[in-house]
Protein backbone atom coordinates (compact mmCIF):
# COMPACT_ATOMS: atom_id res chain seq x y z
CA UNK A 1 0.00 0.00 0.00
CA UNK A 2 1.40 3.58 -1.33
CA UNK A 3 1.54 5.67 1.98
CA UNK A 4 0.74 9.48 1.23
CA UNK A 5 2.83 12.35 1.56
CA UNK A 6 2.01 15.23 3.75
CA UNK A 7 1.86 17.58 1.05
CA UNK A 8 -0.18 15.92 -0.97
CA UNK A 9 -3.35 16.73 1.14
CA UNK A 10 -2.68 20.43 0.74
CA UNK A 11 -5.60 21.69 -0.97
CA UNK A 12 -2.69 24.57 -2.63
CA UNK A 13 -0.35 21.34 -3.57
CA UNK A 14 -3.89 19.82 -5.40
CA UNK A 15 -4.52 22.93 -7.16
CA UNK A 16 -0.51 23.75 -7.94
CA UNK A 17 -0.97 20.06 -9.88
CA UNK A 18 -4.28 20.85 -11.43
CA UNK A 19 -2.57 24.01 -13.08
CA UNK A 20 0.53 21.80 -13.79
CA UNK A 21 -1.52 19.53 -15.50
CA UNK A 22 -3.37 22.54 -17.79
CA UNK A 23 -0.33 24.24 -18.58
CA UNK A 24 0.88 21.17 -20.14
CA UNK A 25 -2.24 20.42 -22.36
CA UNK A 26 -2.18 24.02 -23.27
CA UNK A 27 1.29 24.20 -24.42
CA UNK A 28 1.22 20.39 -26.29
CA UNK A 29 -1.15 22.77 -29.34
CA UNK A 30 1.70 25.57 -29.79
CA UNK A 31 3.72 25.79 -32.34
CA UNK A 32 7.28 24.08 -33.25
CA UNK A 33 8.70 27.60 -33.01
CA UNK A 34 7.48 28.57 -29.98
CA UNK A 35 9.92 25.53 -28.23
CA UNK A 36 11.86 27.99 -25.66
CA UNK A 37 8.40 29.60 -24.50
CA UNK A 38 7.05 25.76 -24.38
CA UNK A 39 9.81 24.75 -21.98
CA UNK A 40 9.84 27.98 -20.05
CA UNK A 41 6.26 27.39 -18.59
CA UNK A 42 6.49 23.66 -18.00
CA UNK A 43 9.18 24.39 -16.04
CA UNK A 44 7.62 26.96 -14.35
CA UNK A 45 4.49 24.88 -13.53
CA UNK A 46 6.93 22.22 -12.32
CA UNK A 47 8.82 24.23 -10.25
CA UNK A 48 5.73 24.91 -7.63
CA UNK A 49 5.30 21.32 -7.15
CA UNK A 50 8.88 20.82 -6.46
CA UNK A 51 9.12 23.64 -4.02
CA UNK A 52 6.71 22.50 -1.98
CA UNK A 53 7.94 18.77 -1.75
CA UNK A 54 11.44 20.58 -0.55
CA UNK A 55 9.69 22.82 1.77
CA UNK A 56 7.63 19.88 3.13
CA UNK A 57 10.36 17.78 3.29
CA UNK A 58 12.96 20.82 5.16
CA UNK A 59 10.05 21.19 7.61
CA UNK A 60 9.71 17.35 8.44
CA UNK A 61 13.89 17.14 8.82
CA UNK A 62 13.70 19.85 11.46
CA UNK A 63 10.58 18.27 13.44
CA UNK A 64 12.96 15.00 13.05
CA UNK A 65 16.09 16.92 14.49
CA UNK A 66 14.16 17.88 17.23
CA UNK A 67 13.25 14.50 18.85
Amino acid sequence: MNKQAPYEKLKFYNNICEICRMIFKLTQSFHQKHMRLVSQMNDAARSGKQNIREVTGRIQQVNLDDI
